[in-house]
């Protein structure tokens, strides 16, 4: 059986064990009843993750974050940076913790495009009924 769909992300905080944003690749699986997300080649910080649906509370697309770097080196068209590819998907976990896994998308060459790959994301989550299987 295959996932739904597959996406390259970059951890960005909200794990109690890696409080930093971690640099290198993340592979983000959605199923029918679960997230899964597994380490790529390179990505040694990260320790497979399963979330299933049913400790999801919300998964929300937020803006990007320009760094004063690229604000500086972008000039004007450091706006173009400035989209929504940053998911955060907020459950629980398995201590009873609430947690908000806070990830950016990777998939897609540029900013843009990746900001289109989140969009996509939540509508496959729609069309499936996934929200349906979220924690009240």
């Amino acid at each position: 059986m295959k996932p739904l769909a597959s996406y390259t992300v970059t951890y960005r905080g909200g794990l109690p064990g890696l409080p930093k944003a971690k640099s290198g690749g993340v592979n983000l699986a959605v199923w029918p009843d679960r997230f899964a997300l597994t380490g790529k080649s390179g990505s040694r910080f990260w320790s497979d993750l399963v979330i299933p649906y049913t400790s999801v509370s919300d998964v929300t697309i937020a803006g990007r974050q320009v760094s004063t770097f690229e604000a500086i080196a972008g000039g004007l068209d450091s706006r173009q940076l400035n989209q929504r590819n940053n998911l955060h998907i907020a459950f629980t976990d398995d201590d009873g913790r609430s947690l908000v896994l806070r990830l950016e998308m990777l998939t897609g060459f540029v900013i843009p495009a990746q900001a289109k790959r989140c969009a996509e994301l939540q509508d496959l989550l729609r069309v499936n009924n996934i929200p349906a299987l979220f924690s009240a």
